[in-house]
């Protein structure tokens, strides 16, 4: 499946798709059909956990389907660098702001990520649904932020919007995944797009 990409978004004209193709994001299907099959046979209500203490919230993915949201942290150590052991920790966040672990499914199919450390204050990461790009969490302003590329940029990604259309007895399928972020310089805002 091929997806294109749109820029920036104007404040007054909606992103218009250019003909850029992104790789890998095929995967974002697998990312929604997991989490649909997973949601079925659990509870967010149960096996809740908290969150460490020392941690900053990096970015989120937004679903059309409901109003949770799964969050990406980076876990600091005592000596504020992030934790060797678990660099980031990724969860269900509910409407009530409950924790929840991720189904082992969730991990590596859809939300879970891959990092390795760059340098002790830096953390490549890579998404199980593969996104097409890498996310780099670096330290910016004194705080851990998650940089990756939007529309062209480098941006500070804020957050992810998955658009999916559910299907009788089938899995769901992805309409649109966009990108929101800023410019880690101006904090210009930054859009993208993708589309299948």
């Amino acid at each position: 499946m091929a997806f294109t990409r749109s820029g920036v978004r104007s404040p007054s004209a909606p992103p218009t798709p250019s003909p850029q193709s992104a790789p890998g994001l095929r995967a974002i299907s697998v990312l929604v059909a997991a989490a649909a099959l997973a949601l079925g046979s659990i509870s967010l209500a149960a096996d809740s956990f908290e969150s460490g203490s020392g941690v900053q919230r990096l970015f989120h993915i937004e679903r059309s389907k409901n109003a949770n949201i799964v969050a990406y942290d980076v876990r600091l150590g005592g000596d504020g660098k992030p934790d060797p052991r678990e660099p980031v920790e990724v969860y269900w966040l509910g409407t009530d702001g409950s924790h929840h672990p991720l189904s082992g499914i969730q991990r590596r199919l859809a939300y879970g990520v891959k990092a390795r450390f760059r340098s002790p204050d830096v953390i490549v990461l890579r998404m199980a649904a593969d996104i097409g790009r890498e996310i780099t969490v670096e330290r910016i302003g004194g705080v851990f932020r998650a940089v990756t590329e939007i529309a062209g940029k480098p941006a500070v990604l804020d957050r992810i919007y998955v658009k999916s259309v559910e299907r009788t007895l089938l899995l769901p399928s992805v309409e649109f995944v966009d990108l929101f972020g800023y410019d880690p310089g101006s904090g210009d805002e930054r859009y993208e797009r993708l589309l299948p």
